[in-house]
């Protein structure tokens, strides 16, 4: 039998071989072109997570259009770019920021599903492709549509930390309170007299730190306090009298802060309105008691108020402040004529210290 292979015999075997090998060789069927750090997904399950919002690689239109899919790891987060492109066309660039690569590749296979179901490869490229949001941004609601002109509000309140989830990571809420003990010194109600006072502050912040560090203050600081005279208290002298003088006050307000540091220097400017109540009590020269007297007044005036925090719980602290009083009080002798009457202002200055938390 002659064992020699003729030169037609070979060209037949090649070609079947051609014929079997051509499915294996053939182009893929996904059209994505993917590529991500090493810390991020890989292709097959950005694959599954584009499926798994309705886009379907195998069913795109002939000629099939490539996506064209890139992550790069930054300074802030993630920065990921969605481009479609075939032999003939290339697409803008679509580009979408998150602090995580997660939330980048959930934006991106959204613009992936949305582009394989578009009518027309054509149509996904001729389109102009505007800037995705920075993953994060919540969308705002059409309050043009019925029902939605007047906003409802449903919360809670808390005195300790709190966290709200959103997009782009965790919002922090902190309430910060400061008690300041403070002695000082009130002009202006009774003509003359410095009258000696202790006094009871606290103002109370509330702290929001972003997911990238950032802090705020929400709305304003709340402010209150109580005062009243310090021993050995005040007299006001006139020929043949002495007039005892005490008062006790009140008052609450709201305060704006240009700079508040818990381990440096705190500002606070305030406007708070309250209440006085002041008692005199007139004695003649030999200590014989004429007449007491008490009045109640309403206050409202600003003040400025200065700490330092020295830690993380002590803090030294000085205020000053001013108050318009609406209402007076009088003090007569035996025979009825006045020796004096309270005025319709006073100053103050305080220092103090304290404790924050």
């Amino acid at each position: 039998m002659n064992s020699r292979v003729s030169p037609f015999h070979l060209i037949w075997g090649a070609l079947a071989l051609l014929a079997v090998a051509r499915p294996v060789v053939a182009e893929p069927a996904t059209g994505l072109s993917f590529e991500a750090p090493a810390e991020c997904v890989g292709e097959s399950e950005f694959v599954s997570a584009v499926e798994s919002r309705g886009g379907h690689f195998a069913e795109a239109q002939d000629p099939r259009p490539v996506m064209d899919v890139t992550i790069r790891k930054t300074a802030a987060g993630f920065l990921g770019r969605f481009r479609v492109h075939d032999a003939a066309e290339v697409s803008d660039a679509r580009e979408i920021r998150g602090a995580t690569c997660g939330e980048v590749i959930d934006a991106l296979a959204v613009v992936t599903a949305i582009a394989l179901n578009s009518e027309s490869a054509g149509a996904a490229i001729a389109t102009p492709a505007t800037p995705a949001p920075d993953v994060g941004t919540t969308a705002k609601p059409d309050t043009s549509a019925p029902g939605l002109a007047e906003k409802q509000f449903k919360g809670s309140s808390s005195w300790t930390g709190d966290t709200v989830q959103v997009q782009s990571g965790p919002l922090r809420f902190d309430p910060k309170l400061a008690w300041t003990v403070y002695y000082g010194a009130t002009l202006g109600p009774v003509p003359s007299v410095s009258v000696p006072s202790l006094g009871l502050s606290f103002h109370l912040a509330d702290f929001v730190t972003t997911p990238d560090g950032h802090q705020r203050i929400v709305g304003p600081i709340l402010w209150g306090r109580l005062g009243l005279s310090a021993p050995p208290g005040a007299n006001y002298q006139a020929p043949g009298t002495t007039t005892g003088i005490s008062t006790q006050s009140m008052a609450l307000g709201v305060c704006w802060s240009p700079l508040y540091d818990t381990r440096g220097l705190v500002l606070l400017g305030c406007v708070e309105s309250g209440l006085m109540l002041m008692a005199l009590e007139t004695k003649d020269s030999d200590g014989v008691k004429i007449q007491s007297k008490n009045g109640g007044f309403g206050t409202a005036g600003p003040l400025v108020d200065v700490e330092y925090n020295l830690g993380s719980w002590l803090h030294l602290g000085a205020k000053f402040g001013a108050n318009a009083i609406m209402g007076k009080v009088s003090a007569e002798r035996a025979d009825g004529s006045e020796i004096l009457h309270s005025r319709s202002w006073s100053v103050y200055g305080d220092l103090g210290v304290g404790l924050h938390f």
